[in-house]
């Protein structure tokens, strides 16, 4: 079997490796993409080996890859080094370097899995962003939390809260209203949910 570019027919993206131009049965060559953004579908091996009567069977080629943006490494991380892109079929996940405190932004599981199904999509790396602590309740009145938490006691950046006046409790403004939402914001010095409203009786 004569391993070139001619006679598998591979494309101009590929290049192939190979000690020598013709191999023997259990013999193989590698595979390598002259394109920095493209790889070998996920799952490929790079090596291809001569099988019995000659023959390669399926040769893997470089496609392209979903294409991941810049984030901060001190925040956040990855479950591997992908560089700057992802094979097709191929995942990672994104947590926060401070599991303690820092959660992603709100809508995202933390972690959070990526996966490349197609390949003209660039993936945003969502940031790890400190919490809010659940506020206090306050008097004659109820919280309840949109969305998941999944850090115990803890709420990531606009993560909504609900706050519903108990029975015959209204807030001040507009008089009647008994439901109303706040959010985890980014202060000063800390993140914090700020409720400044409270339920009165009329």
């Amino acid at each position: 079997a004569v391993v070139s570019t001619q006679s598998t027919g591979s494309p101009d993206n590929t290049q192939y490796h190979a000690t020598q131009d013709k191999l023997a049965e259990g013999q193989s060559f590698t595979i390598t993409c002259n394109d920095p953004l493209m790889k070998l579908e996920y799952g490929a091996s790079n090596t291809v080996e001569c099988q019995a009567g000659g023959l390669f069977g399926d040769i893997p080629e470089c496609k392209s890859t979903c294409g991941l943006t810049a984030y901060d490494s001190t925040s956040t991380k990855l479950s591997k080094d992908v560089s700057s892109v992802l094979a097709q079929g191929e995942s990672v996940e994104v947590s926060c370097v401070n599991s303690a405190t820092d959660l992603l932004p709100y809508r995202y599981d933390t972690p959070y899995t990526m996966t490349c199904s197609d390949p003209t999509t660039d993936f945003t790396i969502p940031l790890c962003q400190s919490t809010c602590a659940m506020p206090t309740v306050p008097a004659f009145s109820s919280i309840e939390v949109q969305g998941s938490q999944p850090l115990a006691g803890r709420l990531s950046l606009e993560q909504p809260v609900s706050m519903t006046c108990d029975a015959s409790y209204s807030f001040m403004s507009p008089q009647g209203t008994t439901s109303k939402q706040f959010t985890c914001k980014d202060g000063q010095t800390e993140a914090a949910v700020v409720i400044d409203e409270y339920c009165y009786v009329f």
